[in-house]
């Protein structure tokens, strides 16, 4: 009997090991992903965390539509006339065990006015490679780290 304890608290012992290495590579990977990212659109933003799920903030819009300062194409036309910088168009991505990928969030698009589905599908040391969803239509794009 105490020749069977041994082995099997040899392969318990393993298994937490690998579950640790695991959990520490995931929360790994959203640490990498936060920080300052400048968006193909000009707008730049900072992702942050929260309760396990990624967040994005406008930080600065000077090179966005001319320096467009407001939400036009908001379709409540009662919030046209607010700020981007400052607004949450990031919200809720989480990180995808199965898949390794940040998804099942959104992402506004303020230069359409519209919410799309949101995919981060490669994070790099100098950038990261994004999908935006809306129906059958799908964009890849490049988000330019900044430092």
């Amino acid at each position: 009997m105490r020749k069977m304890i041994l082995p099997i608290l040899t392969i318990l012992l393993f298994i937490l090991v690998v579950i640790n290495v695991r959990a520490e590579g995931i929360q790994k990977e959203g640490n990498q992903l936060t920080g300052r990212y400048k968006l193909p659109n000009g707008i730049v933003i900072q992702l942050f965390k929260k309760k396990n799920k990624l967040f994005g903030e406008i930080i600065d819009v000077a090179d966005f539509n001319g320096g467009q300062l407001y939400d036009v194409k908001n379709p409540d036309k009662e919030k046209r006339q607010q700020s981007l910088k400052g607004k949450t168009i990031i919200r809720d991505l989480e990180y995808n065990n199965k898949t390794g990928k940040w998804a099942g969030g959104e992402m506004y698009a303020p230069e359409k006015g519209m919410w799309v589905d949101l995919e981060i599908e490669s994070v790099h040391d100098e950038y990261l490679v994004a999908r935006g969803s809306k129906f059958l239509f799908s964009k890849k794009v490049v988000w330019e780290k900044i430092f």
